[in-house]
């Protein structure tokens, strides 16, 4: 995913686009970062970038990010890393428009699994996960740590082998 990809199939969301991420972007992602916590750093998201791992950010119309997704792929996994929306931008399924973008990216992949931590608290995201079918796995006690022991949900989802189920809820 090298050029910018609109996805105007997405009711109300005809002018937002996505694309990897730069290091001009940082500007921007660093402060969503902030917004909610501290675990990430300028230099994690500039190696994110200079490893050419998929850093995915999503766009309005004004070239504003509203939101950004880090993942990895390691065999038959999908491991989502970071999933952050803009404070002033939660509400409008930007997040679920993010994870449907990975999941469209990893479909030649033969991905069997989707894996992600989530903060305990962080309850939007954990209603989110569920909606897409992600199922808790554990609970891993102070997984957090960067600014208050917090625990994290370990979560999977089992990627079926034609994966439009889980895009059509992602959307």
């Amino acid at each position: 995913m090298n050029d910018t990809t609109n996805i105007a199939a997405v009711p109300n969301h005809s002018q937002v686009q996505f694309r990897m991420a730069c290091h001009a972007d940082l500007e921007q992602i660093i402060p969503i970062n902030n917004q909610y916590y501290d675990c990430w750093s300028n230099e994690n998201f500039s190696q994110a970038i200079e490893q050419n791992l998929p850093f995915i950010v999503i766009l309005n119309s004004q070239q504003e990010i509203l939101g950004y997704l880090v993942y990895l792929v390691c065999l038959d996994e999908l491991r989502i890393i970071n999933v952050t929306v803009a404070k002033k931008h939660q509400g409008n399924g930007y997040a679920k428009l993010l994870m449907s973008c990975a999941f469209e990216q990893v479909i030649p992949l033969a991905i069997r699994w989707a894996l992600l931590d989530v903060r305990v608290s962080n309850t939007r995201a954990v209603s989110l996960y569920k909606h897409l079918g992600f199922q808790i796995l554990c609970r891993r006690a102070e997984y957090y740590t960067e600014l208050a022991n917090e625990d994290a949900y370990f979560m999977q989802l089992k990627i079926p082998s034609n994966p439009g189920g889980i895009l059509s809820n992602a959307a």
